[in-house]
């Protein structure tokens, strides 16, 4: 089904101090885009009302791209996906009148009883207006990547190695050495999840080359190469891909570290 189209033109009202839209009237904008997704299908209020059931937002999603200022004119693109029984997943995308993206959400929905309080299977009716009559696939059980583990000939020296060079603050696993590094990914339990990079001492020789690499991510690839060059190592420079920049050292077990800055945000 193609997206629903909200057109939209941004009021002095919705600038905040800085002279673009106020992060909290983005939200405002999605759901009156939602809301009018539901009036162009027949679902008005009133029909929600004698239906008893209304969907509701579990979670949402936001991403800013690029800069809106105050009297430009955009659309909110949306479409819905069925993920259950009573779950359903709404993708919005805020674009300007040349296509350019400036703005996203996703959100999880669910089903609400207005009378009795309580999460419900979604009435047929509000199915049907929403295209939603049948559920997509299960999602995809893996959240993201949980650790990078490297295994060594001298743990101890190569975390000593990565915590000079690159500020990681190790512990202490036996022989092994490991970080957890922040995600911004909740698990399911709803703690938040972590990125471990190990070290494992190996009881066996290692093969030769080795073939393995390893991406970090960095904010400020410039200073971290003259740091690098600076401490002695020999660092390759790549070009600015369109998806960032890169660089690569060589590590003293002879694993290749890849070295990524992200693009910048445009505004």
């Amino acid at each position: 089904m193609p997206p629903y189209r909200y057109p939209t033109t941004i009021s002095p009202t919705q600038i905040d101090v800085l002279g673009h839209l106020n992060n909290a009237a983005y939200l405002a904008i999605f759901e009156a885009a939602r809301w009018d997704v539901l009036r162009e299908t027949g679902v008005a209020w009133d029909t929600l009302v004698s239906l008893g059931v209304s969907p509701v937002i579990l979670e949402i999603n936001l991403k800013f791209r690029r800069e809106v200022r105050d009297g430009e004119s955009l659309i909110v693109e949306s479409t819905f996906s069925r993920t259950g029984p009573r779950r359903f997943i709404a993708r919005q995308k805020m674009v300007d009148q040349a296509g350019k993206l400036r703005a996203s959400a996703e959100l999880v929905g669910t089903f609400f009883d207005v009378v009795n309080r309580r999460i419900v299977d979604a009435p047929a009716a509000l199915l049907q207006a929403l295209g939603l009559t049948e559920a997509e696939p299960p999602l995809p059980t893996i959240q993201g990547v949980g650790g990078v583990f490297l295994y060594s000939a001298d743990a101890e020296a190569l975390a000593a190695w990565y915590a000079s060079r690159f500020g990681l603050a190790f512990q202490n696993w036996g022989e092994s050495r490991g970080v957890e590094l922040p995600s911004l990914d909740v698990q399911p339990s709803g703690r938040t999840a972590t990125t471990t990079f190990a070290l494992f001492q190996s009881a066996t020789p290692l093969p030769a080359p080795r073939t393995a690499r390893v991406n970090l991510r960095v904010a400020d690839l410039t200073s971290l190469i003259a740091a690098l060059r600076a401490a002695g190592d020999d660092v390759e420079v790549g070009q600015d891909e369109g998806y960032g920049r890169f660089a690569w050292v060589m590590d003293p077990e002879a694993n290749r570290v890849e070295l990524w800055e992200p693009p910048r945000l445009e505004r």
